[in-house]
């Protein structure tokens, strides 16, 4: 009997010590470790937030380059085109320049051909009464 007791009582030991050990290794968290886990989940849940707002910025940043790169090939364009309608316009005023300059010269040839004419017979008249 004192065996049987013996063996109960070592059992008795031996169970307590293995319920001790599995317990411990399932203890509750601790609450600073809860804290921890707790302020780790809110850096994480800042830093998301945090990127997503620069994802927003980036689009929004590309979509406005996008806008200013075809705003500035529009602008090349109407430059270009307003370049080529100056340019013609521009040759046009230097032909009629041209054209109007010439036009002034037979003007004046024809014109002081007709003075010399009416006043050459009056000159003569003059020439032979100083020379008379």
């Amino acid at each position: 009997m004192t065996n049987l007791l013996i063996g109960f009582l070592v059992g008795g030991i031996l169970c307590f010590i293995i319920g001790w050990l599995l317990g411990s290794r399932r203890r509750p968290v601790a609450p600073a470790d809860n804290r921890l886990e707790e302020e780790l989940r809110q850096q994480v849940a800042q830093r998301e937030t945090q990127l997503a707002q620069l994802r927003s910025q980036l689009a929004d940043a590309t979509t406005a380059r996008a806008a200013s790169e075809a705003k500035q090939a529009a602008a090349e364009k109407l430059l270009a085109e307003q370049r080529v309608v100056h340019e013609k316009a521009l040759a046009e005023t230097k032909e009629l320049q041209s054209k109007a300059l010439t036009d002034l010269r037979d003007t004046f040839k024809a014109l002081s051909a007709d003075t010399l004419k009416q006043s050459a017979p009056e000159f003569l008249r003059l020439a032979e009464q100083s020379f008379g």
